[in-house]
């Protein structure tokens, strides 16, 4: 995608953010949104009510720390304890039901400043 970043972006500042949007490549962020989604249905599609149930258990969000998907900042490293309260219907209904009205007053404020 032409992006270095690995972790969410939730502490990054306007600049940073602009800066991500400015390097990102378009097609190549498209292409990675669609191949999550078709690999989000293929795990899911067999996942049992049980499944979906299930509580975020401490290892998995130590794993995302691990991995980089959060960073030590205060404004990044609450997702942690935000998404260890959930179970796995909520992390995935998440995005597509609420996620993105979090984040419209920045769209319309830097979208202003073009």
């Amino acid at each position: 995608m032409g992006i270095s970043a690995a972790d969410t972006g939730n502490a990054w500042s306007d600049e940073e953010i602009l800066s991500f949007s400015a390097q990102v490549d378009p097609q190549a962020l498209l292409a990675y949104r669609d191949a999550v989604g078709r690999r989000t249905r293929e795990i899911t599609q067999a996942f049992t009510p049980a499944d979906m149930k299930r509580k975020i258990l401490p290892e998995d969000t130590a794993r995302i720390q691990s991995e980089g998907g959060v960073t030590a900042h205060p404004d990044s490293i609450w997702l942690l304890d935000f998404w260890g309260k959930k179970d796995v219907a909520g992390l995935l209904l998440m995005p597509a039901t609420r996620h993105q009205t979090l984040h419209l007053n920045d769209c319309v404020k830097w979208g202003a400043g073009s």
